[in-house]
């Protein structure tokens, strides 16, 4: 294989590691695997998706840990909220919608997000999920 294909396909960045870690960590824990995992509105995945990723980002920017916490905190109760909102029943994935969205929402409190910016990961994530696709709609 040549060098550049090998760089793409095992990179290293931040991006690619969360990816790697809340996958297998939430492919272990539905296989079974007995060690404990953070829950996050009642499930465990929803809790690796917001957790892994946030501490990722935070461990690549040498975040204080009172920063962090406050970003694991924010990020949780972000899901709640959603996840309350969504109801127990729906036609979307709540580890999707939710998770990713809250996971956005710490990521930017640890990147110094203003308000505004941090509703904008809520708005942008949300309408990627709910609004309907181009090729939903019907040619005349």
């Amino acid at each position: 294989m040549s060098d550049s294909f090998n760089r793409s396909l095992f990179s290293e960045d931040l991006l690619t590691r969360i990816i790697r870690k809340v996958t297998a960590a939430a492919e272990n824990r539905l296989d079974g695997c007995p060690l404990p995992a953070m829950s996050s509105s009642g499930a465990g995945t929803k809790g690796l998706v917001v957790s892994i990723s946030v501490n990722e980002v935070a461990e690549e920017l040498h975040i204080s840990l009172e920063k962090k916490l406050k970003a694991l905190a924010l990020t949780h109760l972000v899901n709640r909220y959603i996840n309350a909102h969504i109801g127990k029943l729906s036609p979307m994935c709540t580890c999707v919608m939710a998770s990713s969205t809250s996971a956005s929402v710490g990521i930017a409190y640890l990147l110094d997000a203003s308000d505004d910016q941090i509703g904008y990961c809520i708005r942008n994530i949300c309408l990627l999920y709910t609004s309907p696709s181009p090729r939903d709609s019907t040619s005349s």
